[in-house]
This record gives C-alpha cells, sequence and structure tokens, in this order.
C-alpha cells in the first residue's frame, strides 16, 4: 500500500510523514502487522521524478513501480511523487513524466492500496524561512506553486475515493494525530 503525502514546501509533508512511521512502527503489533511486512519511510526515493536526478524514472517505470508498491504487502510512504513533478514543471523548462490524467486512472485502479494526504498549511512560508530552504523555486513563486497544488489536488480529489484522500494542515497540532489515526485504520485494513 501506498500512503501518498502532497504539498507545497513547508507543509508539514515530512513531519507527518515521520510522526507516521514512529505511529506504526510503534503499533504494529496492535494493527496486525506482520514482521515481514516492511514499513518503508522514504518510498519516493524508488520513484524520482526530479529533472536534475540521474535515476529519474520514464512513465512506464513510474507506474511500474507504483504498481508494485501498492500491491507487494508493505507499507510505503511517500513524501511527495509524481503530482509534485506535475506542478513544478508548470515553472521550469523540463517535461513532467506523467500527466494528471493517466494518474488519477493509476490511483482509481488501485484506490484500496493508496491513500493520498494533501499537505496544507498557511504558514508554509514562515516555515521555509525558519529551516532555511534552499529551493530557490519555491522560495520565489511559493504562492503561485500553493495556488497549483490546489487546483491539481481538487482535481485529484473530485476525481479519487473520497474516503482516501484527506487534508492537513501541521499548523492545528490537534489534526496530526486525526490524519494519523485516519492512516493507522487504513494501514490496519490493509494489511489483515
Amino acid at each position: 500500500m501506498i500512503i501518498y503525502l502532497e504539498g507545497p514546501d513547508g507543509s508539514g509533508k515530512t513531519t507527518l510523514a515521520n510522526h507516521l512511521y514512529k505511529a506504526l512502527e510503534e503499533k504494529r503489533a496492535a494493527l496486525n502487522i506482520s514482521r515481514q511486512t516492511i514499513i518503508d519511510p522514504v518510498a519516493e526515493t524508488r520513484v524520482s521524478t526530479h529533472p536534475a536526478k540521474r535515476d529519474r524514472v520514464t512513465e512506464k517505470e513510474l507506474y511500474h513501480r507504483l504498481k508494485m508498491m501498492a500491491t507487494d504487502g508493505d507499507i510505503h510512504i511517500m513524501d511527495r511523487g509524481p503530482i509534485s513533478d506535475i506542478v513544478y514543471r508548470i515553472f521550469d523548462n523540463f517535461k513532467s513524466v506523467t500527466t494528471i490524467n493517466k494518474l488519477i486512472d493509476f490511483i482509481k485502479k488501485y484506490n484500496k492500496r493508496i491513500f493520498i494526504v494533501y499537505c496544507r498549511t498557511k504558514n508554509a512560508e514562515e516555515a521555509m524561512n525558519a529551516r532555511g530552504d534552499d529551493n530557490p523555486v519555491a522560495l520565489e513563486r511559493h504562492k503561485e506553486l500553493s495556488k497549483v497544488y490546489d487546483f491539481a489536488m481538487s482535481v485529484v480529489q473530485a476525481n479519487t475515493n473520497k474516503y482516501n484522500f484527506a487534508i492537513y494542515d501541521w499548523s492545528n497540532r490537534l489534526s496530526i494525530n486525526e490524519i494519523t489515526g485516519e492512516l493507522l485504520y487504513f494501514a490496519y485494513l490493509n494489511t489483515k
């Protein structure tokens, strides 16, 4: 199964991914997650879509690897992926690996094995500056990137299973426990 976290820089994806990984490991027995089940906290490294990386996947490789991750019985936490590639390619001269329509078709096909969390907060720019973010595109165009993410994620949400989609705002500290609870329940249903 894939737990897919998306959103602009500074929106809490990494914080949520780390929190979720710890919660899954701590509650492994209570959730009936076997010792053989791998909890992969860096699944995005398997599907690198960044155009400057030598290991950037092709569209065919992307969907092959996503299919394997969705169906292999392990839990893959993916901090960014194809949607970020689609969004960021609007702002540079590179071509995205895939299209939003193809990605939606894939998500629909494997909807019982994929949970999407859109991480979005009003304080993202402040968080980026506080941690010394070095992504010049994100810093310069944060408001524009956020609007494109809002649009892309609303398209994904409208065209996929609403029960496998959530919005997370890290500035609401209580919401991390709520979203983690939803994701733990999803993991429990998928590892029975």
